[in-house]
């Protein structure tokens, strides 16, 4: 009688053992995938006046900078990890030295369109 009622107790205790495992491998795994490419954001620029140049996002705090020349008043940036950026616009070639910053928020993934204030 014993027995009977010891060995449900166990077969379930090793059951919530092996989920529980498995579920910590699975978050293993999914974690130590290279994924961050893929929720990192497409930036689009666009520029609202009538030149072009080159567009520069600068992380707030330091890090990397993402940068891209637009073409048409546009250009795209892939892979811009989510955060705090100060963005610049130097005009392209004679169209003068003056450079325009702004602030902006880019989300961790999908797609941000910046509008850049040209000259």
């Amino acid at each position: 009688m014993f027995a009977r009622r010891v060995r449900p107790r166990v077969v379930h205790v090793l059951r919530t053992l092996r989920n529980a495992l498995g579920a910590g491998l699975l978050v293993l795994a999914v974690s130590s995938l290279p994924g961050r490419a893929a929720a990192d954001a497409l930036v689009v620029v666009r520029v609202s006046g009538p030149v072009d140049g080159r567009v520069t996002l600068t992380r707030h705090g330091g890090g990397p900078t993402y940068s891209c020349q637009t073409r048409g008043r546009t250009c795209r940036i892939n892979g811009v990890p989510g955060g705090l950026y100060q963005v610049s616009f130097q005009p392209a070639t004679g169209a003068g030295p003056v450079a325009q910053r702004q602030a902006v928020v880019i989300p961790p993934s999908g797609t941000a369109t910046v509008v850049v204030r040209g000259l």
